[in-house]
């Protein structure tokens, strides 16, 4: 039998409902990886975004999750709209407004669109494409795009059930369509495939590992995913963000072009 669009995401929508009732987020499920990936990328998005200049301060965290992006957007004092049609953000401020439904984001344009790791979970070409050209119409045309998104250097022989896997020269391709031009593209650490040195230091603790056992005991999770995180923040606090010479994962910086 045939899978119809809406079976697809149907099953695509319970795929992340399940993760965020399980572990009360939408990121790794690991926790080990989880508490160190997930603070290393909030300091790359922040250095990031303390080096450009962004007008006007209204941002769109699109496929919000939680929050914590959306949260250190708040603390560079942005206007944020939390998109994600999952799970229910965390953040409250007056400066932030969640929506379940895109059409709902009720303003007309805005300075900063931020993806972390959403985007590439959109399977099909045509829904991706009318996704990126949505933004597209969202944003100031002295506005930024900022992705970190899987962007790899050669196409995998298939996707998987739950992401793309798109190439970067696929990306450029389909942002080209929609009227983005990629102006920088940098790497990102990727914690099984290319760790920095931060997390590789931290995952060889000795008990990080019972950690992660204890925290398959549900009511232990949350406890387990806490301890984690302050030794994780100690030890980047010592290493800082990590350099790696080859990653799937990448962070594109994008302005609007003409379409």
């Amino acid at each position: 039998m045939k899978t119809t669009g809406n079976q697809k995401s149907e099953k695509f929508s319970n795929f992340w409902k399940n993760r965020y009732r399980e572990i009360g987020h939408t990121g790794w499920k690991d926790p080990i990886i989880y508490a160190y990936d997930q603070i290393e990328r909030l300091a790359i998005i922040s250095t990031k975004l303390n080096a450009i200049d962004v007008w006007p301060k209204v941002a769109i965290d699109f496929g919000c999750g939680t929050g914590d992006f959306s949260n250190l957007l708040l603390k560079k004092d942005f206007v944020v709209w939390g998109y994600d049609p999952y799970v229910s953000s965390d953040v409250s401020h007056p400066q932030f407004k969640h929506v379940t439904e895109k059409q709902d984001i009720d303003t007309e344009r805005v300075g900063l669109i931020l993806s972390v790791t959403v985007l590439d979970h959109i399977l099909e070409d045509d829904a991706f494409e009318a996704e990126l050209l949505f933004l597209r119409n969202k944003i100031s045309e002295q506005g930024v795009f900022l992705m970190m998104e899987y962007a790899l250097d050669e196409s995998r022989s298939k996707r998987d059930r739950y992401q793309a896997y798109r190439t970067t020269e696929d990306w450029r391709k389909h942002l080209e369509k929609a009227g983005w031009e990629i102006i920088s593209t940098e790497l990102v650490p990727h914690p099984n495939v290319s760790p920095s040195i931060g997390f590789s230091t931290y995952s060889k603790c000795m008990f990080v590992k019972p950690l992660k056992r204890l925290s398959r005991i549900n009511f232990l999770y949350d406890s387990s995913l806490r301890i984690l995180t302050i030794y994780a923040i100690n030890v980047f606090n010592k290493h800082g963000i990590g350099d790696v010479n080859q990653s799937p994962l990448k962070l594109m910086t994008c302005k609007p072009s003409r379409i």
